[in-house]
């Protein structure tokens, strides 16, 4: 009976051992499936690639039908552009036609990720019209390490009086790989993007 009790008390204790391994070996399971399950999380947000959205060539074709409105490119939180900021202005206030017919003169500067100008480029006694391109090559073109951050510019021009009239803008990048800042067709104040470009992701 002694045999029989104990043989009885040997495979008790025998399932009693193998259901507390089940359960911890559940309880471990479930946890690593609870890291495994943030790890991925964490990639999806922090190991997205970072990307210069800049063209590598801008280039706009000049179009004196357009204006600051209605807004152009497609701005906001998951655009390829935050934040756009476009205005025209007479050189004092006495200019009300701030509709011009030749641009004389620009400055075009492009930020680095903290926004401040990296490259710029400048030209004077112009006489741009509508059709004419105006082109800028960024500096990630040749500097694969550069990740621009936004791009600014100022152009002046003469209305019909000869009045000065002042176009600018700036616009700050989200450097989201998947979402591209311009298409064709799209335009920022008095230009519009006339081609696609290839953006850099080195």
């Amino acid at each position: 009976m002694n045999n029989i009790r104990d043989s009885g008390d040997f495979w008790l204790a025998s399932a009693r051992c193998c259901i507390h391994i089940l359960y911890y070996t559940s309880v471990i399971m479930i946890r690593w499936s609870k890291i495994v399950m943030f790890l991925v999380l964490l990639h999806l947000v922090c190991g997205s690639e970072l990307c210069s959205c800049s063209p590598l060539v801008y280039r706009w074709k000049i179009d004196f039908s357009l204006s600051c409105l209605p807004v152009g490119l497609d701005v906001g939180p998951n655009k390829g552009i935050t934040n756009l900021d476009c205005d025209v202005v007479g050189d004092d206030a006495s200019v009300t036609d701030l509709k011009p017919i030749a641009i004389t003169s620009y400055q075009l500067s492009e930020l680095d990720m903290n926004l401040q100008v990296f490259k710029s480029e400048a030209a004077q006694d112009l006489s741009l019209t509508s059709g004419d391109i105006v082109e800028f090559r960024s500096e990630t073109a040749v500097n694969h390490a550069f990740y621009s951050g936004g791009f600014q510019a100022i152009f002046d021009a003469e209305n019909e009086l000869g009045q000065s009239i002042r176009f600018t803008w700036i616009l700050v990048f989200s450097n989201i790989c998947e979402l591209e800042p311009f298409v064709p067709g799209q335009s920022i104040g008095w230009l519009s993007v006339s081609v696609s470009y290839v953006v850099s992701t080195t």
